[in-house]
């Protein structure tokens, strides 16, 4: 069983969720929307009352390195919560998310993938279907990015078989399937393999987010979204359609600048999310023969990693 501080005794927030499962359920946005509004009204409260241990304390340090730029100042931090004598599970499962995630922003692979591991495994022990799921995720997209999509496959398996035990997790499946998409269109670019099997994924993924376009707020879906246009762009350039392609990843754009422009979304890590997408527009428009809008977008993305304090270049 989880540990009890991971389920407090909070009837409100139960509510809440409640209320935004329902809504989902109901394919009403709307109230979706509202539902979320609420919990993160909810959850900063609770963050103001909390009584700030020194973990938690460090924690917000390492997170204001972050905001600045001061990623030196991040990672030391983060590693030195990790040193904390005593230190519960959960947060062992939130720090090494926490440095797989700036470790994949600093372009270190490597030391991501490693941290990620370690979340993953954090979350297990955890036995919580959320922290798995999100540690799972997180894993994946890293190997994706290594070009080990073969290795991620049996771990998004493994995460769809988990929320397939429970309809409260319905909102985490459609992440699920685009990523299993995106890993076997890139295993055909290799084998010519069937397609089918990604098309029934990017289906179901879609179909499930459709009725919640319009929930704004609601960001996990809105990058769901961009994730699924991502995923048809792949596909349409593997099937000699640039033109589709360019489309596609340009609607992967819009989402994420919406996601940026919501209050509760505007850190670094979304930025960053933006960045990338524009490098991939650029390249894009290269494919297509359009250089011009291609060092549009590109040059785009190097002011934004150079306001990251990032290199303008993409390190291995």
């Amino acid at each position: 069983m989880p540990p009890e501080d991971i389920h407090e005794e909070d009837v409100e927030f139960t509510n809440i969720l409640e209320r935004f499962q329902n809504a989902m359920a109901a394919d009403n946005p709307e109230e979706a929307t509202n539902a979320t509004e609420n919990v993160f009204a909810h959850l900063e409260q609770r963050h103001l009352e909390r009584k700030q241990t020194p973990k938690d304390r460090m924690t917000d340090e390492a997170m204001e390195f972050e905001a600045a730029g001061d990623w030196v100042g991040a990672e030391a931090t983060y590693l030195k919560i990790l040193e904390l004598p005593g230190i519960d599970l959960p947060k062992v499962w939130e720090i090494h998310s926490k440095l797989a995630s700036l470790f994949r922003l600093l372009g270190h692979s490597t030391e991501a993938i490693v941290h990620a591991r370690l979340a993953t495994k954090a979350a297990r022990e955890l036995d919580l279907v959320s922290a798995q799921v999100m540690s799972i995720q997180s894993e994946t997209r890293l190997l994706l990015e290594m070009g080990l999509p073969g290795t991620a496959l049996p771990l998004l398996d493994e995460a769809l078989e988990l929320v397939n035990q429970d309809s409260m997790f319905d909102g985490m499946r459609p992440g699920l399937l685009v990523q299993r998409a995106k890993c076997n269109i890139t295993l055909g670019k290799n084998t010519q393999g069937n397609l089918d099997p990604v098309q029934k994924d990017l289906d179901q993924a879609y179909g499930q987010m459709a009725p919640m376009v319009d929930a704004k707020l609601v960001t996990g879906i809105q990058a769901n979204l961009a994730d699924y246009w991502l995923a048809k762009s792949m596909l349409h350039f593997q099937t000699n359609s640039p033109d589709l392609a360019l489309e596609s990843i340009q609607k992967t754009l819009f989402l994420w600048e919406e996601i940026h422009e919501q209050p509760h979304s505007q850190g670094v890590f979304t930025l960053f999310s933006v960045s990338e997408v524009l490098k991939k527009v650029a390249e894009a428009f290269l494919k297509c023969g359009r250089e011009t809008e291609a060092v549009k977008y590109m040059n785009r993305h190097r002011e934004i990693r150079e306001s990251l304090k990032l290199p303008t270049g993409n390190p291995g």
